[in-house]
């Protein structure tokens, strides 16, 4: 989180052995976020709580390759492939639990044209990705609308991501 503040655009951080790596690149102009963000606090250390300790090999695998080609259609400029980053296997699923209206918050982005959507972080806000060149008014009007049929209070936002960080 701290790299993506300080460095701005994409940016790829992992903990290898005894360093931290960071490697960024800009955002593609014209791409932008519907976030809707919930009137609902979802503490981090429940959140990881409903993790397992352990997850399938295929579910483990599937969202590796899903990152790797996410990451490289985005640098490459092929936003469709963000339909692909979005999908989880690792923890979605399971923060869905204390987080019922998620799946239905990122199927209504998905299906109103955002390229992927998904839960940000720990949660409660979703992040919906809208191709440059689109009006994301689609997408919010979704959220607004399934998150009122869910009975979840909370705004909207469209935003962009910034390349110059702090």
């Amino acid at each position: 989180n701290a790299a993506a503040v300080l460095l701005g655009g994409f940016v790829v951080s992992a903990q290898l052995a005894d360093r931290v790596e960071a490697i960024r690149f800009d955002a593609p102009d014209g791409l932008r976020c519907v976030l809707y963000i919930p009137n609902r606090h979802l503490a981090t250390e429940e959140m990881r709580r409903v993790l397992p300790g352990e997850v399938p090999l295929r579910h483990a695998v599937e969202n590796v390759g899903r990152v790797a080609i996410g990451v490289a259609g985005i640098a490459a400029g092929r936003f469709e492939l963000l339909a692909d980053l979005t999908v989880d296997r690792l923890h979605e699923p399971y923060r869905s639990i204390p987080y019922p209206e998620l799946p239905r918050l990122t199927l209504a982005a998905r299906e109103a044209g955002a390229l992927g959507a998904f839960l940000s972080g720990a949660g409660s806000t979703i992040c919906a990705f809208i191709a440059p060149g689109d009006d994301p008014s689609a997408v919010e009007a979704a959220l607004r609308r399934e998150a009122d049929a869910c009975g979840l209070s909370g705004r909207t936002a469209i935003v962009a991501p910034r390349n110059r960080g702090a």
